[in-house]
């Protein structure tokens, strides 16, 4: 990535507040490991169009959550779709109207995810609130390689930390209550 386009290293120094704070091996590593997703995965825009400051935020919110397992292979997805604002997901059976920012694929759309652009923007611009819709699916995404989203990544943890982490989330809930 020392001879990643100035253009894509503009592009992410603007936006993307993790880049900034990263030691400079480890924003060399950031910067290659979001040119792979770019040149290995889809971003189509649907009903928008899909600029390279799209292109990198959405990279950039695959590359965050798995950031500390160097190399990372996506192989849980193949197309993301970007929707220029909310959607409904009627087309899913629901019916209700409810409208989302994102969703990761399953059934009908496996291997794809869907961002709303305008939320993905949103998300990196407010970087300090926690609401970023982009690395929020894709942590989902990181999830359901064990064949189940329930907030516990187990593919990466292995059963036994996996176990752990959730008696501890237990015991700090009853804390609360």
């Amino acid at each position: 990535a020392r001879g990643a386009p100035a253009e894509l290293r503009a592009i992410v120094a603007g936006n993307i507040a993790f880049y900034g704070a990263l030691e400079p091996g480890e924003a060399q590593r950031f910067l290659e490991e979001l040119e792979i997703f770019v040149v290995e995965k889809r971003i189509t825009g649907v009903g928008t169009t899909v600029d390279d400051t799209c292109r990198v935020l959405v990279a950039a919110s695959v590359v965050i959550p798995v950031f500390g397992l160097p190399g990372w292979e996506w192989e849980n997805v193949n197309e993301v779709l970007v929707y220029p604002d909310a959607f409904t997901m009627d087309w899913r059976g629901r019916g209700d109207g409810a409208r989302a920012s994102g969703v990761v694929g399953d059934q009908e759309l496996r291997r794809t995810m869907i961002l709303a652009k305008s939320h993905l923007i949103d998300g990196f611009r407010r970087a300090r609130d926690g609401h970023n819709v982009g690395v929020h699916e894709f942590a989902h995404l990181v999830d359901w390689m064990d064949g189940s989203v329930d907030g516990v990544p187990k593919k990466l943890l292995g059963s036994t930390a996996a176990h752990g982490g959730a008696e501890l989330v237990r015991k700090e809930m009853q804390a609360i209550a």
